[in-house]
């Protein structure tokens, strides 16, 4: 949402100059929003503005282009900003907003946005580390979930490093819609499992880097 609402992984080309101590930027060049091989013949531009300091960090970032499937003409825009404050060495804030509007061939355009906050100690002599954020996502046009609905979300997350080249990390995640979106263990007369409102999940990973 702001990590549902952005996308956070894409394939294409990027330049990123320093424009000076505190101010860097960036250029993008896409195969697509959310996406690694393209659905169109179309491409993506996106662009970054960023500030930093020991203790702030914050950063404009924008893609436009054209992203529905076969489709080179009608085109998403997206606005993301995120800030950081680290109000000491081992205890960080942050917020993230994503505003996006996209055209659609049939009808009237559809948009979608969301906001997330967050929270994390992790204090620099340890190798575990604690987080916790809330998340606010509002798709009532289903433009992108495919369910007309608003989102909220409260995650945790421990992480531990064993060693220095891999992180393990343990999220609880709670999440509540506005509409029956989640697959619940209950099933109905026909036998189909019904849907909810609200789900909670508890999710292991591990990411090593070389």
């Amino acid at each position: 949402m702001a990590g549902r609402a952005s996308p956070y992984y894409q394939a294409g080309l990027k330049a990123a100059y320093p424009l000076s101590k505190h101010w860097s930027a960036q250029l993008h060049l896409l195969n697509g929003c959310q996406m690694i091989s393209d659905s169109n013949r179309g491409k993506s531009v996106g662009g970054q503005v960023a500030y930093s300091t020991e203790r702030l960090s914050l950063s404009l970032n924008g893609i436009a282009g054209p992203e529905l499937p076969d489709d080179n003409h009608d085109i998403r825009r997206l606005i993301d900003l995120v800030a950081t404050y680290k109000i000491r060495a081992s205890f960080s804030l942050g917020v993230s907003a994503d505003v996006a509007r996209e055209r659609r061939p049939v009808g009237d355009d559809v948009s979608w946005k969301g906001i997330g906050l967050y929270a994390r100690f992790a204090p620099p002599t340890s190798r575990t580390a604690f987080s916790l954020r809330g998340e606010y996502y509002d798709d009532r046009d289903a433009a992108i979930s495919g369910i007309a609905q608003t989102l909220k979300e409260v995650t945790a997350t421990l992480e531990h490093r064993p060693v220095e080249p891999l992180i393990l990390n343990l999220d609880g995640l709670y999440d509540r819609s506005s509409a029956t979106a989640f697959v619940g263990d209950e099933r109905g007369p026909d036998g189909a499992l019904l849907h909810k409102r609200d789900q909670f999940l508890l999710l292991i990973g591990a990411v090593a880097s070389f």
